[in-house]
């Protein structure tokens, strides 16, 4: 197959992979100077035209994903009637070639990818897609160890567009019991396929394998899961119920949402780097690695495609410590570790701590049997003590931030930073919120482990990259980003970019197709005019001729005060017999210009 030299308005570089659902380039966007990906979609679209339509719809819905977990789509367009994605250029390399190449992944690795990933997808099921092709093919990892979720809503556009009877969409693998059987699904079929992602992480073996993709759907829908513990017996209790619970048959007894899960693998990942001298020596498979280049020559590395080779970050995309890379009997804290850190690690040693004492009064013993750690004791010989979080005063209880240093909001007044003590009645109110600049604010709330322990935890997730953008005029008009329509025809839009953009708006039977310049200046939102109209009245003795503005008719004479878009337009006359006449005019805003042609 030979490679264009251009789609649409993109300079073609390189092809760099090929797919079931296209081919991809990377190429150069010459409006913007940029490199860009584009993905042509195969298929044919140019007979079915409620398929080009579908199409576009569910692509303007994906285009609306704007999170630091999800690749940036910045254009769907067609070139000669096939449809292309115009995407984020991203360098590194998929998980599928990262768990092939070495050194392994440690286990706080494993857990920081696969909860990068259930992260972007809650945000995009809050928008109300569904990925349905979750995969580590589709599980990109940057230099820098950001995660990024490749195709989102790919998978969907392409079930709606390029159907045929019978079909199944997916990879059979990774694919959740109702996909197989055809039902139409929600996020818990991501869920279930993020699952499977982390299931084959831990263990290098799927939950579900046979020989023929189609024996791998018939043990989904009608067997379980092999159990993870035949692999990986040292791991974590509370990780191997999280990962069995997600691979649930039934999708109610799966996490309600992708963040549930997210939220209880960072609770395990917490504890493991609590306890990380002692996981470390039992399991091999949880040697402390980072991020590191391939040897010299093992040729593991690529950008949606190809790129540089990943280098190791100092610090973990979630904001916490890294483990260390010494062995594990010599690892120390570290002093001058950060009060964030220290605060972590109370939190979660807190939260256990009162989950055993209720575990074990349940049971009908108490802290201080053999075999179990007395709350409130003194350690025995040779155990490593916790640090004691300062008691929070009665009535209270300490909301602890990832990262530290959020304001604390009490019915919108602000009341300190955290950490900070806060009345737990106010936080059982729901009035309590917190904020942090970069940062989506969040609701506080406690459960009764939490409560009982004195702490509460809320992670904060980083803000979309991009600006909130509200351009608003007197009249209708539509914004379009290159030959993509972002918005539809209204006189106020509220639209979010990834600075710096240059957008247009048009409204044709104005003469509208003016540049909106944004840029970026720091503040997460903007507010912008669209221009403001003058008129133009023309009077003309040819009363039979048409009137042809900048290229467009607008009838017979007169032509009374026409609203029209600031600028400089040909008028010209178009008469029966073929003669005309013609005149130049200008539009200022706010005035009307009176024209006369004899």
């Amino acid at each position: 197959m030979e490679t264009p030299r251009t789609i649409g308005r993109y300079e073609v570089i390189e092809r760099v992979g090929r797919g079931g659902m296209g081919v991809l380039y990377r190429g150069r966007d010459p409006v913007l100077d940029r490199e860009v990906a584009i993905k042509v979609m195969a298929g044919d679209f140019s007979t079915d035209e409620s398929a080009r339509s579908r199409f576009f719809r569910e692509a303007r819905a994906s285009a609306r994903l704007q999170h630091r977990n999800i690749v940036t789509i910045f254009e769907f367009a067609e070139d000669s009637g096939t449809p292309y994605i115009a995407m984020e250029f991203l360098r590194g390399q998929n998980l599928s070639e990262r768990q092939q190449s070495q050194p392994p992944l440690a286990l706080v690795q494993k857990l920081d990818i696969v909860t990068q990933l259930l992260t972007g997808l809650h945000y995009a099921h809050e928008q109300g897609i569904v990925h349905r092709d979750v995969k580590p093919a589709n599980v990109w990892l940057l230099d820098d160890g950001t995660v990024k979720l490749l195709d989102f809503g790919i998978a969907k556009i392409a079930a709606s567009t390029m159907t045929s009877a019978g079909s199944v969409l997916g990879s059979a693998f990774y694919m959740a019991p109702g996909q197989v059987s055809g039902r139409e699904v929600d996020g818990r079929a991501d869920v279930f396929a993020a699952g499977v992602v982390l299931y084959e992480l831990l263990s290098q073996h799927r939950p579900f394998e046979a020989e023929t993709p189609t024996a791998v759907m018939m043990k989904i829908v009608s067997e379980d899961p092999q159990p993870l513990s035949k692999f990986c017996p040292n791991l974590p209790p509370a990780l191997i119920d999280a990962v069995m619970k997600a691979l649930q048959r039934e999708a109610p007894r799966r996490f309600p949402h992708a963040g549930d899960f997210a939220a209880e693998l960072k609770l395990v990942r917490l504890s493991s780097e609590r306890g990380a001298e002692t996981m470390i020596t039992e399991s091999p498979d949880l040697a402390p690695t980072i991020f590191t280049p391939p040897t010299p020559g093992t040729g593991a590395t690529g950008a949606i495609g190809g790129g540089a080779t990943p280098r190791p970050p100092a610090v973990d995309p979630a904001g916490m410590a890294s483990m260390a890379s010494e062995p594990a009997t010599s690892r120390q804290v570290p002093t001058g570790q950060s009060r964030m850190s220290t605060w972590l690690l109370i939190a979660a040693v807190a939260i256990a701590a009162v989950a055993l004492a209720v575990a074990l009064t349940g049971r009908g013993g108490t802290a201080s049997q053999p075999g179990s750690a007395a709350i409130g004791t003194a350690p025995g010989p040779g155990a490593s003590s916790a640090p004691t979080a300062p008691p929070a005063p009665a009535g209270k209880i300490k909301v602890v931030t990832s990262p530290e240093g959020a304001r604390v909001l009490v019915g919108g007044r602000e009341v300190g930073l955290t950490p900070a003590d806060v009345a737990i009645e106010e936080i059982r109110s729901g009035r309590v919120r917190v904020a942090m600049r970069g940062y989506r604010g969040a609701a506080v709330t406690a459960a009764p482990s939490q409560i009982d322990a004195g702490v509460t935890l809320v992670t904060l997730e980083a803000a979309p990259t991009g600006i909130d953008v509200q351009v608003a005029g007197n009249y209708p008009f539509e914004i379009f980003d290159g030959t993509n329509r972002i918005s539809a025809r209204s006189a106020r839009h509220e639209i979010s970019v990834e600075p710096p953009r240059t957008l247009r708006l048009v409204a044709p039977e104005l003469l509208l197709n003016a540049p909106l310049k944004i840029e970026r200046t720091g503040a997460s939102r903007v507010t912008m005019s669209a221009p403001d109209l003058g008129k133009l009245s023309l009077l003309t003795t040819f009363e039979t001729c048409k009137i042809m503005i900048g290229g467009r008719d607008f009838g017979y004479p007169p032509l009374s005060e026409q609203p029209l878009a600031p600028g400089t337009y040909e008028v010209v006359l178009k008469c029966p017999d073929g003669e005309g006449k013609n005149a130049r005019v200008t539009i200022q805003s706010g005035q009307t210009r009176r024209e006369t042609i004899r």
